[in-house]
C-alpha cells in the first residue's frame, strides 16, 4: 500500500526515508520550535521583548511552547513590521488579510521566498490527495 502523500511530504521535510513515529515527530518539532524562538528573539526587537527570558534551549516539550506569550491579532495590526525577524530586503510578498470572522483593521502578513516555496510545496502534496496525476484542480 502506498504511503499517503502528506506522510511522504513530512518525511521529506525531516530528511528521512520513512515516516516518523509519534515521539520522533514531536522531537523534530521541538527542535524546529527551539530554532524558531531563538531566530525570532535575535532578529526582532519586538520578539526580544515579547520573549524576554525565554531561550530555545530551555524548551523541552511541545507543552513548554503552550506557556509562551501569545501573539494576538492586535500585535499583527498595530505594527506588523515589528514582528519581522528578517531584513525587509528578504520579503518577497506582503499580503493584507481581512476575514469575515474578524473585525477591525486588516492584518499584514510578510513572506520570504522560502515561505512561498514551502507553501507551494505543501499545497502540491496536499492537493495530490484529491487530484490524480494529470488531473486538474481550480
Amino acid at each position: 500500500m502506498a504511503r499517503p502523500p502528506l506522510d511522504c511530504w513530512l518525511a521529506g521535510r525531516m530528511n528521512r526515508d520513512t515516516v516518523p513515529s509519534g515521539p520522533e515527530l514531536r522531537g523534530w518539532l521541538v527542535e524546529r520550535l527551539k530554532e524558531l524562538v531563538d531566530h525570532a528573539r535575535h532578529g526582532s526587537p519586538f520578539y526580544c521583548r515579547h520573549l524576554a527570558g525565554v531561550r530555545g534551549a530551555d524548551l523541552d516539550s511541545l507543552e513548554d511552547f503552550a506557556q509562551l506569550p501569545m501573539i494576538t491579532a492586535d500585535h499583527l495590526r498595530a505594527k506588523p513590521d515589528a514582528l519581522l525577524s528578517v531584513s525587509r530586503d528578504d520579503i518577497e510578498r506582503v499580503v493584507t488579510l481581512s476575514s469575515s470572522g474578524t473585525t477591525g483593521e486588516p492584518k499584514r502578513i510578510f513572506h520570504t521566498a522560502d515561505d512561498l516555496k514551502a507553501t507551494v510545496d505543501f499545497f502540491g502534496w496536499g492537493m495530490s490527495n484529491m487530484v490524480e496525476p494529470g488531473g486538474t484542480a481550480l
